[in-house]
């Protein structure tokens, strides 16, 4: 118990003096090398994206990040542990990471319509398409967009024509919040330790003077197009409900149980939807391909069998 407290101890002393970005991408970053990563920028039409490509296989799969910094951070678990049988793209979405666009456009279909310049860029015919919560909603907008190159289509907690601004709103009330742009873009050290709360089933513990590095460090990158990004959603959420995402081909839905962001509701109505297949995960939130990697990863090589 005295060498868990000292190295704990030491852990703070070192994440008080260095960059919190350096620290959080140390592990990630060995992964995707380990993989064999290629990592390349390209300038589209109206943005320049910066993707990640690595792994092998005869299949390859598209991740669709969900909100948050450091995207591709979010598929480290499925990348250390796929890569050696897919082929795996993983783009960081305009106004994230080192994505970008003088556009100001804010549209989940302007955000689709990127990703399949990029693989046009990429000279990529199909691909499977996996979305985690903001992800998943412009995955399933790409899947409509772009039905002849999708194969596949599986979306994890995803934000959907089924969420509300009236849950939105309920959520950042709970909070003693006005609005939950104060959560998704968080104003002060506090937001992170809430955001975390609804994000995990057990949240990371994270010292109040981390949080507010966190804050500072990590959340700076486009904070005013992620924002307009978040208020196109909410200013558009009848027209995003009436949109016909109905497709001809598979659709998968997998879901943190104790997701307190999109409740497990909201997965249920998806399949309903679509006719498509939930799979519900135990002691899991928002994240369920961070918080459950290994049954998320044996639900992607069900989903598309490698063979």
């Amino acid at each position: 118990m005295g060498l868990r407290v000292l190295g704990i101890f030491s852990l703070l002393i070192v994440l008080s003096s260095c960059s919190i970005e350096k620290f959080a991408t140390h592990k990630p970053d060995k992964v995707y090398a380990e993989a064999g990563v290629e990592k390349h920028i390209y300038t589209l039409s109206e943005s320049e994206v910066n993707v990640r490509i690595c792994g092998s296989g005869k299949d390859t799969i598209l991740l669709v990040h969900g909100f948050g910094p450091l995207p591709y951070m979010q598929w480290s678990k499925q990348v250390d542990d796929l890569a050696d049988g897919y082929v795996m793209i993983v783009p960081d979405l305009v106004y994230f990471g080192e994505s970008h666009s003088t556009s100001k456009k804010f549209s989940p279909e302007f955000q689709a319509s990127q990703l399949g310049e990029l693989l046009d860029s990429l000279n990529v015919e199909q691909v499977n398409v996996i979305g985690l919560s903001y992800g998943g909603l412009i995955s399933a907008y790409f899947a409509k967009i772009f039905p002849e190159r999708t194969e596949n289509v599986v979306l994890i907690d995803a934000l959907s024509r089924y969420y509300t601004s009236e849950l939105a709103d309920s959520i950042a009330r709970s909070f003693q919040r006005e609005s939950i742009l104060d959560l998704l873009i968080p104003v002060d050290q506090l937001a992170i330790k809430q955001i975390f709360s609804i994000t995990y089933a057990k949240t990371p513990y994270m010292p109040k003077f981390i949080r507010k590095k966190v804050k500072e460090e990590l959340y700076s990158n486009q904070r005013e197009e992620k924002t307009n990004l978040i208020r196109y959603l909410l200013e558009h959420e009848t027209e995003i409900h009436a949109y016909d995402f109905k497709l001809d081909k598979s659709v998968s839905i997998i879901w943190g149980e104790q997701d307190g962001f999109l409740p497990v509701s909201n997965g249920e109505a998806l399949v309903n939807y679509y006719s498509g297949s939930l799979y519900t995960i135990s002691n899991t939130g928002h994240v369920a391909n961070i918080e459950s990697a290994d049954r998320v990863n044996e639900l992607i090589r069900e989903i598309i069998p490698n063979q």
